[in-house]
């Protein structure tokens, strides 16, 4: 079964990686673009709009997705099946269709209230609203692709998406100088087209059907998640109006710079996993199976997630240096390591918290996140006047920490797994003591340091194969699938 799980994870994870987020994959690319074409306060504006859209989504019901993918696998029935997606589609239509109107009617005090008087605010929140509707659904037709394991259609779909986003980002914003209204309405065109297309495809397929009794089961297992979301949604999101309630839209701006680069191994490898994890765990039929299959798994997932997450850790200064397009963005990179880190937590806390999607005992969720949340306000809080922006980084990574650990204590009594937490937490600790070890290599000239840390990454991972991570056996199996490699070459 691992071996099973390795290759579907491993091909569906690297399509998921390239084109499921590739709209987060251009926004990675095009940052110096958009740093060199919109100043500090626009690029903040950018990100309050961006943090509305997510706790909207919640709102709008885009939990419906990971619902759709824990109800398809109740029944083998194809009729069944058809109509939990139909269901889950047209109640998360009619839901953003409604959230969207009804806060379309207050566009003006909204956008008062995130960017100021400009009368673009206004027209960047109703473009928002319509994204809101269009993405909450994209997002539905993705998961029955995900669901099915068409990965490669999902990645078409997803790669000319962004093709298309990223064309029009550059012509309105580099060309036409639209600012930030440039970006939204790229956004926009990319996802009406997605979900026309999706439409005619998918819905032929599975139909118009709406079961009551299915959406109301479904619905109590939905309903605990959109608290839960948008309380996830603060711990991710919320420090950003703290830290512009407390210092300025350029604090906003360097931080948020600092925070997608700190997403990276979250970008490259936690989302597109995720795409992959709940829909392989559902389908084990067996609790047994389940267990022995996330014990044994999580480890090397983690470990991967420990290298992305150093890679990315070392070199913040390098990576700002390059990527930003105006000096004034500069010190963001103060900020990566933190946010890194925090990242490596939410992907265990996502690990161990799907033993309560498994037993459906979502109800548990809402109550944990808050504690982190009041945990990620006060220290914010507390910190922001002295830390400004850096203050952000550190409350996220200790606020995931908390979030990882009471959800260990609060998941055993529902779904016990016998995770292997060593082998998990010391590649992670060694990593994060290299890190600060390699905080002082940033006193050397700019090329010297670089290759004290590429050297000290090498002699971290040559240790791991050595021992530190990978067993005997481990290493003669990965060896082994190396040389077939190179042997089909």
């Amino acid at each position: 079964m691992l071996k099973d799980a390795f290759a579907r994870f491993s091909r569906h994870t690297v399509i998921y990686a390239i084109a499921g987020q590739s709209s987060r994959i251009v926004s990675f690319v095009m940052i110096r673009f958009f740093t060199k074409h919109i100043d500090l306060g626009g690029y903040g504006v950018n990100e309050m709009l961006s943090v509305m859209l997510s706790v909207l989504a919640y709102l709008a019901g885009i939990n419906m997705a990971d619902t759709m993918a824990r109800y398809y696998f109740d029944s083998a029935d194809a009729k069944y099946r058809r109509t939990v997606v139909s269901t889950a589609v047209l109640a998360v239509a009619g839901a953003s269709l409604l959230l969207g109107a009804l806060l379309a009617l207050g566009a003006a005090p909204i956008g008062r209230l995130l960017g100021g008087d400009s009368p673009d605010m206004t027209r960047l929140v109703l473009i928002t609203l319509g994204i809101l509707v269009l993405q909450t659904l994209r997002e539905m037709f993705f998961s029955y692709l995900r669901i099915e394991e068409r990965s490669t259609a999902f990645g078409v779909v997803s790669l000319c998406k962004s093709a298309i986003e990223i064309g029009l980002q550059i012509w309105l914003v580099g060309y036409r100088d639209m600012g930030v209204l440039g970006m939204f309405w790229a956004v926009l065109a990319g996802e009406f087209l997605a979900v026309l297309f999706m439409s005619l495809w998918v819905l032929p397929a599975v139909g118009l059907g709406f079961s009551r009794p299915l959406f109301r089961s479904m619905a109590l297992f939905v309903a605990p998640l959109i608290p839960t979301g948008i309380l996830q949604f603060c711990l991710h999101s919320g420090d950003r109006f703290i830290l512009k309630w407390m210092t300025n839209e350029e604090q906003v701006g360097i931080y948020a710079l600092a925070y997608k680069l700190g997403l990276v191994p979250n970008l490259l490898l936690l989302s597109p996993f995720l795409l992959v994890w709940y829909p392989y765990v559902f389908s084990l039929a067996d609790d047994e199976k389940r267990r022995h299959f996330m014990a044994r798994f999580t480890p090397y997932f983690m470990f991967a997630m420990t290298v992305a997450c150093l890679g990315v850790a070392l070199l913040a200064r390098e990576v700002v240096t390059l990527m930003a397009g105006k000096v004034e963005y500069r010190p963001a990179w103060i900020a990566i390591g933190p946010v890194c880190a925090g990242y490596w937590f939410w992907g265990c806390f996502q690990i161990v918290q799907t033993g309560f999607h498994i037993r459906r005992q979502t109800r548990h969720m809402p109550a944990l996140t808050a504690v982190a949340v009041a945990v990620n306000i006060l220290l914010n809080v507390a910190l922001i006047p002295s830390l400004g922006f850096v203050a952000c980084a550190w409350v996220t990574m200790v606020t995931f920490a908390v979030l990882f650990a009471i959800t260990v204590r609060a998941v055993r009594p529902v779904f016990p797994v016998p995770w292997p937490w060593r082998r998990v937490f010391v590649p992670a600790l060694s990593a994060a003591a290299l890190c600060v070890a390699g905080s002082v290599a940033d006193l050397a000239p700019g090329m010297t340091s670089i290759g004290i840390k590429l050297t000290g990454f090498l002699l971290w991972l040559t240790w791991m194969w050595a021992g530190g991570f990978l067993g005997p056996d481990e290493r003669n199996a990965l060896t082994g699938v190396l040389r077939g490699f190179i042997r089909k070459d």
